[in-house]
């Protein structure tokens, strides 16, 4: 959806409505200063052992590449296009957040964090919290975090 995106900024967040989309007045207003507007959720309206695995998974991303965002997978996200443009994403699930993040900072972005209201998910189910996703999200947050390594290391040889 990225690299097919038109318009000078792009906003994405999911589907079941778990965000009021007028909040994105805030993110706007900040466009001027920032590139790029992150949410994070005042108060998270899902259960305690959703929001428990979050925080690990912050943690775990915390510790891989100092990224320190508040809340790393809120889906309440806007972007000018041409920052966007800079990265090249590899994830394609759970990872996407704290890999386009990251590749931001490493090319000097700074973004703006903004509170969002979080509400009861009305629509779909939840598969963040399978298994599955969490693996495979923290296996390509490890492969990104050692491929970057031995970048570096190649860099000073």
């Amino acid at each position: 959806g990225f690299d097919a995106a038109r318009y000078d900024w792009v906003f994405f967040t999911d589907g079941d409505l778990q965000f009021k989309l007028a909040q994105i007045k805030k993110f706007v207003a900040q466009a001027e200063r920032f590139s790029v507007v992150i949410g994070y959720r005042r108060r998270r309206a899902d259960g305690g052992i959703r929001a428990a695995n979050a925080r690990l998974f912050k943690l775990y991303i915390d510790i891989l590449f100092r990224l320190h965002v508040t809340d790393i997978d809120c889906a309440f996200k806007l972007f000018k296009r041409s920052v966007l443009q800079q990265v090249k994403l590899e994830s394609t699930g759970a990872f996407t957040s704290s890999e386009l993040l990251y590749k931001l900072k490493k090319h000097g972005v700074v973004w703006k964090q903004l509170p969002v209201d979080h509400l009861p998910r009305q629509f779909g189910n939840p598969t963040g919290n399978h298994p599955r996703v969490v693996i495979k999200a923290g296996i390509e947050a490890l492969q990104l975090y050692v491929y970057m390594k031995l970048q570096s290391l190649r860099h000073r040889i």
